[in-house]
């Protein structure tokens, strides 16, 4: 009894069955080409257009530094990872190992740097000189201007007699300073340890050189009146006006150039003469410094060829610096999608090397022209990485979306569905019966997956056909 009522059971569901099979082929004998399509429903929602694009990362500025003479190192101050400031010193060689031209450039150094100092800190004693100097160019100008004044007009009486007057006055001026001098040194002559007059034997010595030095300045002095005077007791000679004029000329070009350099040392040194000095200490700073090396930026070493005790020659490379403070990729975008880049849109970034993982960047750089190789055009357009880790470094290879635009609650359509009919874009829909039936559609961006639906009898919900007749 038990048997017979599962063996009930078993008809039952193999008649259940075999109905519902001869049902959906029945259908599909009145409906056979319902059964073939591939639908798809319109969504709405946000749509992002976007480039695809590929390169590599590299940092901000990347320099390696190279031995500037040959040499035996003698010390290297950093390894990789090493983070360095500008003008850090990295390495040196031995200074005993360098080229003689090295070491005479120190000398050179020493005395460019001493000409330096001396334009921007003139001493007093400068100007003294040059105050002096001008003294006697006035001087000079006076007697020349008074010979010349003489031999046009001729002599006058009272010129005559002052003159005079003026030569026995500088004559006695000059006697009575070689009577002081001489009844100083007979004072010390009769006792030669006695100072007693003088304090000191310093004292003494100072009083009788100055004196000396007043004789010769009398001297001068009567030299000069006497010749005045001579010149106004002789017959006048053309030769000697023309002679006295041009010494005239001497005396006043004299005086300019004394006044000029005194105006010269007061105000400072000049411009062109301070630029001439500093390229002579830079350029003597740059041969002396060929013996190290040291950081031109901030930056961190991620490059080290070099070790205390190695012999290297000129134009070695010794040390890469990076600066990572920003990590940007080279890609390539090709003459067809470069309108469509500007400078500021967002990018997706995805490593080789960090897999699962997304960074974000931003387009810095757009060139105006592009590289033609091998008949295709490119244009290297660079991505400032903004948010990288220490998993990202220079070298890796980078797969790059570049964000074209973005827009909002749109009607997204199935890229596969979307065909071209007699130069119009349509999709599919199925009719009543089934049957796929062309609208037209008109569309506006795109990502890798669906367009936006900007015009056409369509709405949210409506399926579209993923396979429609060829």
């Amino acid at each position: 009894m038990r048997n017979r009522r599962i063996w009930i059971i078993i008809l039952a569901l193999i008649l259940l069955t075999g109905g519902a099979l001869t049902a959906r082929v029945f259908l599909a004998q009145r409906n056979p080409a319902a059964s073939q399509w591939q639908t798809a429903s319109l969504t709405q929602g946000d749509l992002t257009s976007t480039l695809n694009t590929s390169g590599s990362l590299r940092s901000n500025q990347t320099v390696t530094l190279n031995w500037k003479s040959s040499g035996i190192v003698d010390s290297v101050s950093v390894k990789a990872g090493d983070r360095v400031a500008t003008d850090q010193e990295l390495a040196a060689l031995s200074q005993d190992s360098l080229p003689q031209e090295v070491i005479l450039a120190q000398v050179d150094l020493n005395d460019a740097q001493k000409a330096l100092n001396d334009l921007y800190d003139p001493q007093n004693l400068s100007l003294a000189q040059a105050e002096k100097a001008v003294a006697d160019a006035e001087k000079e100008v006076e007697d020349a201007e008074w010979t010349v004044k003489v031999l046009k007009e001729g002599p006058k009486q009272l010129d005559i007699d002052n003159a005079y007057a003026a030569m026995i006055l500088a004559q006695h001026r000059l006697e009575q300073t070689q009577e002081n001098i001489t009844r100083v040194e007979r004072l010390v002559k009769k006792n030669p340890k006695d100072y007693m007059f003088f304090e000191s034997r310093d004292l003494y010595e100072s009083i009788l050189k100055s004196l000396k030095i007043k004789e010769i300045q009398d001297r001068k002095a009567y030299q000069n009146s006497q010749y005045k005077y001579e010149q106004l007791t002789s017959p006048v000679d053309p030769v000697d006006l023309s002679v006295a004029e041009s010494n005239l000329t001497l005396a006043n070009a004299k005086l300019a150039d004394a006044h000029s350099q005194v105006e010269q040392i007061k105000s400072g040194p000049n411009a062109e003469d301070i630029e001439v000095a500093q390229a002579r200490v830079e350029a003597a700073k740059a041969f002396v410094d060929r013996y190290r090396l040291k950081a031109p930026i901030d930056g961190i070493i991620t490059q080290v060829n070099a070790s205390p005790g190695d012999t290297v020659f000129i134009n070695q490379p010794a040390i890469r610096l990076d600066d990572l403070s920003h990590i940007l990729i080279d890609t390539q975008v090709s003459e067809v999608d470069i309108n469509r880049v500007q400078v500021g849109q967002p990018a997706t970034i995805k490593l080789d090397s960090v897999p699962g993982h997304e960074y974000q960047g931003t387009v810095v750089e757009v060139p105006e022209a592009g590289q033609n190789v091998q008949g295709l055009v490119n244009f290297n357009v660079k991505v400032d990485l903004t948010n990288p880790d220490e998993k990202t470094r220079p070298g890796m290879t980078a797969n790059v979306d570049i964000v074209i635009k973005k827009v909002e609650n749109v009607l997204q359509v199935p890229i596969e569905a979307i065909r071209l009919l007699n130069g119009k874009r349509v999709v599919y829909v199925l009719d009543a019966n089934g049957q796929p039936q062309p609208v037209e559609i008109t569309l506006g961006i795109s990502s890798d997956k669906f367009s936006e639906l900007q015009s056409g009898n369509l709405k949210a919900g409506d399926q579209v056909v993923l396979n429609p007749p060829s």
